[in-house]
């Protein structure tokens, strides 16, 4: 076997590791909160593809409704109405949950267009606070 060829594989190899590395130690490709939302189960998907409400969103499973987890609007996923809103303490509970703020960081930081990003809302200060304290 060549040195060129045998680069070719080594780097592929290396290639392969890594992508396999990335994703065992991935713990989750979408999070589903123990809590309900206005009577709904929600989850959230790591990197989806429709930016539509928001980056990320929440899905409703029992209904077609995707949440804006920055200002709480509900909206139809089909026709993408606007259906409701969630009360301040769901939104709070969104910010405050350190797993669901970790896949909403993770979400943001690999945005193509982070300047549609809104600003993170007052209620995500408390844990940035206690997670930049444990640093």
């Amino acid at each position: 076997m060549g040195r060129s060829l045998w680069r070719k594989i080594k780097k592929g190899l290396l290639i392969i590791r890594d992508f396999l590395s990335d994703f065992f130690t991935t713990p989750w490709f979408f999070y589903d909160p123990r809590y309900k939302i206005n009577g709904l189960k929600w989850t959230v998907h790591k990197n989806d593809v429709d930016p539509y409400p928001s980056i990320p969103h929440m899905h409703a499973k029992e209904k077609p409704y995707v949440l804006n987890i920055y200002d709480g609007s509900v909206y139809d996923k089909i026709n993408r109405k606007y259906v409701s809103s969630i009360t301040k303490k769901d939104l709070k509970n969104i910010w405050e949950d350190e797993k669901m703020f970790e896949l909403i960081m993770f979400n943001r930081d690999n945005y193509s267009n982070k300047n549609e990003l809104p600003k993170l809302p007052h209620y995500a200060d408390k844990l940035i606070n206690r997670l930049i304290g444990s640093v």
